[in-house]
C-alpha cells in the first residue's frame, strides 16, 4: 500500500453476518471494531431523561413523550395495528399537579411527600369496582394509614384500538395519607409497597380478578406511572394528565 492510499486494511477474515427483521442490512455475529453481539439484547426499548440540578419542569416531561415516541419501534402489534403492546411514562410525582386535580376531587392532599398515589386499573362493572374500591379503603385503614379519596383519572376513550377497547379499565387514581405511621420518608414508601401486595392478594382471594380486571401500575409518594396498552403516541392522548401545564418532573 502507497503512503498516499488511504484504504483501511482488510480484517484477516470476514465477519460472519446474519439478517435481523429490526435492521437493513446483515449484522456481524463476531466482534468487529467497537461491535461486539455478545452485547445484542432483545427486549423492550426503555428511556431516560433527568434534570441534574433535580429542577422539576414541563421541559422534561415533553422531552419523555417525545423520547417515548423515538422508541415505538421497540413496541409491537398485533392483527390491529392500533393496539400496542404496552408504553407508558414514570414521573416524580408532581405535587402541583396533584394539588389541583385532588382540589377538583374534593379530596384534602397533604404536603408533599405526606401521601401516596396508587394509580389502578379497575372492573367496568360498578358493582364489582365498588367491592374493590370497599377492600382498598378497609386495608388502608387496617394498616394505620389514612385514605384520603378517590379520583377518576381523564382519558380520552377514542384514542386506544380496537383490541385495547375490548378490555379498556377504568382508571382511577386512590389517594392515601400517612395517618397513624410515624415512619421516615422511605418507611412510608416502603409501607405503602406492602399495603399494596396486601390489596393485591385480598383483592384476587375474595373477588378472584386476574391481572386484566384489576392491576395497580403503581403506588407510591414519590413516582407515578400512566401507562397502557397503547401505541407511544396515544399515551399523551390517551391520559390527559399528561398534557396539562403543571405536570412537571425532574427525572421520566
Amino acid at each position: 500500500m502507497s503512503k498516499t492510499d488511504k484504504t483501511p486494511p482488510m480484517p484477516a477474515t470476514e465477519p460472519q453476518v446474519r439478517h435481523d427483521s429490526t435492521t437493513t442490512g446483515p449484522m456481524p455475529t463476531s466482534a468487529i471494531g467497537m461491535y461486539d453481539p455478545q452485547f445484542e439484547k432483545d427486549s423492550c426499548g426503555v428511556g431516560f431523561i433527568v434534570d441534574l440540578k433535580a429542577r422539576k419542569s414541563r421541559d422534561i416531561v415533553e422531552k419523555a413523550v417525545q423520547m417515548l415516541m423515538n422508541l415505538e419501534h421497540r413496541g409491537a402489534v398485533g392483527a390491529d395495528p392500533e393496539t400496542g403492546d404496552g408504553a407508558g411514562i414514570l414521573l416524580q410525582m408532581p405535587h402541583d399537579f396533584m394539588k389541583i386535580a385532588a382540589a377538583e376531587a374534593k379530596i384534602n392532599l397533604p404536603a408533599e411527600g405526606e401521601y401516596g398515589v396508587a394509580f389502578i386499573f379497575m372492573p367496568q362493572e360498578n358493582g364489582l369496582r365498588k367491592q374493590v374500591e370497599n377492600i382498598f379503603e378497609k386495608i388502608v385503614v387496617d394498616e394505620d394509614l389514612e385514605f384520603l379519596g378517590w379520583r377518576k383519572v381523564p382519558v380520552d376513550d377514542s384514542v386506544p384500538g380496537y383490541g385495547a377497547k375490548l378490555t379498556l379499565p377504568y382508571v382511577v387514581q386512590a389517594f392515601v395519607g400517612r395517618g397513624k405511621f410515624k415512619g421516615s420518608k422511605d418507611d412510608f414508601e416502603r409501607r405503602l409497597y406492602l399495603v399494596r401486595r396486601v390489596i393485591d392478594h385480598r383483592i384476587r382471594a375474595e373477588l378472584k380478578l386476574n391481572r386484566a380486571q384489576y392491576y395497580v401500575p403503581s403506588f407510591s409518594s414519590q413516582t407515578i406511572v400512566y401507562k397502557g396498552m397503547l401505541l407511544a403516541a396515544q399515551v399523551p392522548a390517551f391520559f390527559k394528565d399528561l398534557r396539562h401545564k403543571e405536570m412537571k418532573s425532574a427525572l421520566a
